[in-house]
């Protein structure tokens, strides 16, 4: 993270950290460490993280490549949770910047993320760390014209939200994974993109998924079995130059488990297991 500098400004217990025990494809991630372990009189009457913020900050991107024109976005993996079940509590919130003067102005790229978008697991009681995969939801953040300059950095800002009454926090931890910039708007990796040709997402998923297809031609045929080898959905679409999406519904896979997802286009075949959960 030498290239990703965080600030913890008020040198306390709530901060970003590098950790190295959970991850989405492996066990590194960073987490804005939320969980509040303050329970018993005298602690509580101090450090609460009412009015805290932290940061951390990318390092510069040059986005002002032709292959930006069309799409760029910012994607990442996030996941986590609250410890209340009151909406009017959960009021984490993360703020996500860029600037294009080395940091005089900042610019933000939505509006802040909350509730849902932060708590995706919604409330647990223990100090929150993702298990699987399926806990972890990806974010996939259209970036403005004004973003995609040869000089861009991003700021990351976490601010912890508290229980009205005791000024204990009322989040919990949030982690966030494989930050990376792409041209294609459903956060895929271009990197698999492009030596692929194709990527299966969301991978696992809850419900349903779809098949990205780049630069494709012909008919492509699609069909998905379970781990019998009985055939539970099928479906062709005719492929345009450019990105092609096959949508594989939901009401194809109505249990839980385990999947292949075929694809057969002209003479290549393209294979992936997909998790249900």
């Amino acid at each position: 993270m030498d290239k990703w500098p965080v600030f913890n400004y008020f040198n306390n217990d709530f901060k970003w950290e590098v950790v190295s025990n959970t991850g989405y494809y492996d066990k590194f991630s960073i987490r804005y460490r939320n969980f509040d372990s303050r329970m018993t009189y005298p602690a509580i009457m101090t450090g609460t993280p009412q009015g805290d913020y932290d940061d951390f900050f990318s390092p510069v991107f040059d986005l002002s490549s032709p292959e930006y024109g069309a799409n760029c976005n910012l994607n990442f993996m996030s996941a986590g949770a609250f410890r209340t079940t009151d909406p009017s509590e959960m009021n984490d919130s993360l703020e996500i910047f860029y600037s294009t003067d080395c940091g005089a102005s900042w610019t933000p790229v939505r509006s802040p993320m909350t509730r849902a978008e932060i708590g995706n697991n919604g409330t647990v009681a223990v100090s929150y760390s993702p298990l699987w995969m399926g806990e972890w939801k990806l974010q996939s953040l259209p970036l403005p014209a004004g973003a995609r300059q040869s000089k861009v950095v991003f700021r990351f800002r976490f601010k912890p939200g508290v229980f009205a009454t005791t000024l204990l926090g009322s989040g919990n931890n949030f982690y966030m994974d494989r930050i990376h910039i792409s041209s294609f708007p459903t956060g895929i990796d271009d990197d698999i993109m492009k030596r692929q040709g194709v990527v299966l997402t969301p991978n696992p998923t809850h419900g349903g998924a779809q098949l990205i297809v780049n630069e494709g031609s012909g008919t492509a045929r699609v069909q998905v079995t379970d781990v019998t080898g009985k055939v539970v959905y099928r479906t062709e679409q005719q492929l345009n130059p450019g990105m092609n999406t096959i949508q594989i519904p939901a009401s194809g896979m109505t249990a839980k488990g385990m999947y292949m997802v075929q694809l057969v286009s002209g003479s290549k075949t393209h294979t992936e297991k997909l998790v249900v959960y």
